[in-house]
């Protein structure tokens, strides 16, 4: 196969400005197509031009788009006197067209002792059927274009086929041209908008993008401008919750490697931390067709984020279950005050004075404290086993590190009470690999 461009296709606007629509498997040919003059070459009556207007009564024409350097073009003309003596009673034309001009076209059919003619000089045929790679041919078959292929129905058997019936062919492939200012990826992601299975997209802090976005379906996920840590807390979910995240975080590297990670977050006041997302922030894309549920597309998020923490910083992250020291919600007294008995919908909401917890689970109180108290660094869990729906109420400041006591008292009134314990939890530990 041979390329007519190593750069880009061929326009469907030429030197002349004429605007000519690319005709597809299925069109009618348009009567200016019809009567369009076509100069050729080593015609049997010594005609200088034809038009497709002379051969509209054949049941089938063949134009073949050829070339002089090309080899496999040659290799199939070679057959056309003999596949044209063969089929001389049929209702059917081959017309080869080349772009060249009349004395190099017409030596190398000399020189082929060829006995058919071409047309030579085309600038207008090769707008209505574009392509790419030679040879060419488009079968035209009772005024439609009934099929566009390469050279391997250049058969009698189907020209004989075809002449009996409208045949659906194997469209010709067209190649997919680098466009070489772009990468292989960049052109490769252009080419695949409708076959791949799979792509991701790992970035560094887009500007004009909102921070810490993330949009979920079955097939994709988006998270926008977010540290690193973040981003692994995502793909890590459910075994690391998103509430109370920086309790389950432990860095086995150097807190310049950390800090690069994972957001200060005590020391940095509001500026400070928009620069630090903006110099350490990430946004993450990924979309898989091939298959449908988010763990597959956890899973490769969680890969490709691991191969930036390798490359910058020879750190991998893992969920490793780890025993650590936690605050734990315990039962020290009856409970019955806690259980719910109405039949509203589940609800969490506040007056600015209290905080209303009603027909939730005693999982959703346990988040709830996890996210407010987002810079403890130590894990709020559950050892209370309750299992019914809970109706509470407490005071909005819930601040655990300045105000354990007033929580306390809070949990105190239906039985419960948080204390300092351990526990064994799924943790996202970050740590160096060995060289």
């Amino acid at each position: 196969m041979f390329s007519l461009s190593a750069q880009t296709p061929r326009k469907d606007r030429g030197a002349d400005r004429l605007f000519i629509k690319p005709l597809k498997v299925g069109d009618s040919i348009p009567e200016e197509l019809w009567n369009l003059s076509l100069g050729v070459a080593n015609h049997p009556a010594a005609k200088t031009n034809i038009s497709l207007q002379d051969y509209q009564l054949k049941k089938l024409i063949i134009l073949d788009f050829w070339a002089t350097w090309c080899g496999p073009c040659i290799k199939g003309l070679n057959q056309l006197d003999s596949i044209k003596a063969t089929l001389s009673n049929e209702s059917i034309e081959f017309i080869p067209v080349s772009n060249e001009d009349e004395k190099k076209v017409l030596k190398k059919m000399t020189d082929n002792q060829w006995r058919f003619f071409s047309v030579y000089g085309d600038n207008k045929l090769s707008r209505y059927f574009p392509h790419q790679v030679l040879p060419h041919l488009v079968w035209i078959r009772e005024g439609k274009v009934m099929a566009i292929t390469g050279h391997e129905y250049y058969d009698i058997a189907y020209f004989k086929k075809a002449l009996a019936k409208p045949l659906h062919l194997t469209e010709k492939v067209v190649p997919l041209i680098f466009d070489a200012s772009k990468s292989a990826y960049e052109n490769l992601v252009e080419f695949s908008t409708d076959k791949y299975l799979h792509r991701s997209v790992l970035t560094e802090y887009m500007e004009g993008l909102s921070d810490n976005v993330v949009q979920q379906t079955d097939n994709t996920h988006l998270y926008t401008n977010m540290s690193l840590a973040t981003l692994l807390v995502q793909a890590n979910q459910p075994e690391i919750p998103m509430a109370g995240h920086l309790g389950r975080l432990i860095f086995n590297c150097a807190d310049s490697v950390k800090d690069r990670i994972l957001m200060p977050a005590k020391s940095l006041n509001k500026m400070e931390r928009a620069i630090w997302l903006r110099e350490n922030g990430y946004c993450y894309a990924i979309e898989n067709r091939s298959t449908t549920g988010t763990e597959s597309i956890k899973r490769q998020m969680i890969d490709d984020i691991n191969g930036l923490l390798m490359d910058k910083w020879n750190v991998k992250a893992m969920v490793k279950p780890t025993k650590v020291p936690v605050w734990a919600l315990k039962r020290i007294a009856k409970v019955n005050k806690l259980k719910y008995l109405s039949n509203d919908k589940p609800k969490i909401w506040d007056d600015n004075t209290l905080i209303y917890y009603r027909n939730v689970e005693i999982a959703d109180l346990i988040s709830n404290l996890n996210y407010i108290n987002p810079d403890l660094g130590i894990p709020i869990v559950d050892n209370t086993q309750i299992d019914f729906p809970i109706d509470v109420q407490m005071t909005v400041d819930r601040d655990l590190a300045r105000n354990l006591k007033a929580l306390n008292s809070d949990l105190a009134s239906y039985g419960l009470k948080l204390v300092r314990s351990q526990a064994t939890l799924n943790m996202l530990v970050f740590e160096n690999l060995k060289r």
